[in-house]
């Protein structure tokens, strides 16, 4: 099982949270958990591309790893020492960060990563409280002029595009590219329609779906008892594509 979605920090702390977020505690998890992959992330204000390449390095087969862009630097050297770093992709907190790279005074970062074929996770959950970024401008359907104009490039949406799973699923049958995870969400959204939307997203698009934790966030082995909970109807060829199948055709096999 490949968890998709992991978040780990050089001093173990997680922003303001107790969560414990040190790689100890993602290595016991994930033997408990009997996961024995994960794409691991550089969260911008918690830890460093260094550490995050570090990591990859010192468990190659292991761990894949996504940096993260200094927007108020040069875009085109930050992508480059991502690369150079041994990471596989970038991934993009708009919440976080305050950016909406659907701008067009993004299209940088759309053209360098179209252009290195380095996929892309952008953070799809949509507590906004920046003045700057409105809830509209981070959507799903706000990334498909982005996916149509660079149809090759993969780009992953996170937390299956939290309530609006739907433009999701639709985002994932239109373009090739596009893809989701399902980190967070079955946890957030237990006992509401939109969990029964993200078992239909993952019934009808399984190929286009990855599991993952949302670690510290979530637990390794709660999300794993979600996942296996939500997909227990699903075909057991689709709940294997969305549990490693797809994650490492991206990440392992893709990028190899």
């Amino acid at each position: 099982m490949i968890d998709a979605h992991v978040n780990v920090t050089h001093n173990g702390k997680w922003f303001s949270t107790g969560h414990d977020a040190s790689f100890q505690r993602l290595d016991d998890q994930m033997a408990a958990a009997k996961v024995e992959k994960a794409v691991i992330i550089s969260m911008p204000g918690a830890t460093t591309n260094a550490f995050i390449a570090s990591l990859v390095e010192k468990y190659p087969g292991r761990f894949k790893g996504l940096g993260h862009i200094d927007f108020s630097k040069d875009i085109r050297k930050e992508i480059n020492e991502i690369a150079a770093m041994g990471l596989s992709g970038v991934k993009i907190h708009p919440r976080l960060q305050g950016v909406n790279v659907c701008e067009a005074k993004f299209s940088l970062l759309w053209e360098e990563l179209n252009a290195r074929n380095m996929p892309v996770l952008v953070d799809g959950f949509y507590t906004v409280s920046n003045p700057n970024l409105r809830i509209g401008d981070l959507l799903p359907l706000a990334y498909e002029p982005m996916v149509k104009k660079y149809p090759d490039l993969t780009v992953v949406l996170a937390h299956a595009g939290a309530h609006r799973v739907m433009d999701t699923f639709f985002m994932c049958r239109s373009n090739p590219g596009f893809y989701t995870d399902i980190s967070y969400s079955p946890s957030f959204f237990k006992g509401s329609s939109v969990y029964n939307d993200l078992r239909f997203l993952a019934e009808k698009t399984g190929n286009k779906v990855l599991f993952g934790s949302d670690f510290p966030e979530v637990s390794i082995e709660e999300a794993k008892k979600e996942f296996f909970e939500l997909s227990g109807t699903l075909d057991v060829g689709i709940r294997e594509r969305i549990a490693h199948g797809n994650a490492h055709d991206l990440f392992w096999k893709g990028l190899s």
